[in-house]
C-alpha cells in the first residue's frame, strides 16, 4: 500500500520532498551556526519564516494529492519562496558588517571566524537549493497526468 502512494507520485512530489529536506538542512547548519563560537545572533523571525516555510511546503503536498492541482496552489509556491527570500534577506542583514570585517579585511580574519562564515554559506546555499527546488517543482506536473498550474497562464 505505501509503495502504491510513491509509485502514483509525480516528480514534482518527490521534488517538493527535496526542497523541504532543503529547508531542514538549512535550518539545523543556520541554527548551529548561529549559537557558535562566533556568531551569537540567532534570529526567531529566521527560524520562524523557515519553519513556516517548511509547512506550507508540507500542506502544498498534501492539498495537491487530495485536492489535485487547483490554480489557487500555485500561490503557494510563490509564499514558499517569499518566505525562504525573507530568511536570506534578514540573515544577510543582520551579517553584513560581519561578512565585511571577516572577508575584506584582517581585522577579524581567524580561523574560527572563517570558519563561521563559511559555515553559514552553506546554510544559505541549502536555503538557495530548497528555493530553487520549489520554483521548478511549480512547473512540473504535481499529479500523473495532470498539467500544472503555473504553465497554464
Amino acid at each position: 500500500m505505501i509503495i502504491d502512494f510513491f509509485k502514483r507520485q509525480s516528480v514534482a512530489f518527490y521534488v517538493l520532498a527535496g526542497s523541504a529536506v532543503f529547508m531542514i538542512i538549512g535550518l539545523i547548519i543556520y541554527s548551529a551556526n548561529a549559537n557558535g563560537a562566533y556568531f551569537s545572533d540567532r534570529q526567531a523571525s529566521v527560524i520562524w519564516c523557515t519553519i513556516g516555510a517548511i509547512a506550507l511546503c508540507i500542506a502544498l503536498m498534501t492539498a495537491l494529492q487530495f485536492v489535485g492541482d487547483k490554480s489557487y496552489l500555485a500561490a503557494l509556491y510563490l509564499i514558499i519562496v517569499g518566505l525562504l527570500s525573507l530568511a536570506i534577506v534578514l540573515t544577510l542583514i543582520s551579517r553584513a558588517v560581519s561578512m565585511g570585517y571577516v572577508l575584506f579585511t584582517s581585522l577579524d580574519r581567524n580561523p574560527i571566524s572563517v570558519h563561521a562564515m563559511t559555515v553559514y554559506f552553506i546554510a544559505i546555499g541549502f536555503y538557495v537549493l530548497a528555493i530553487a527546488a520549489c520554483i521548478a517543482a511549480a512547473f512540473m506536473k504535481p499529479v500523473k497526468g495532470e498539467r500544472p498550474a503555473a504553465a497554464r497562464y
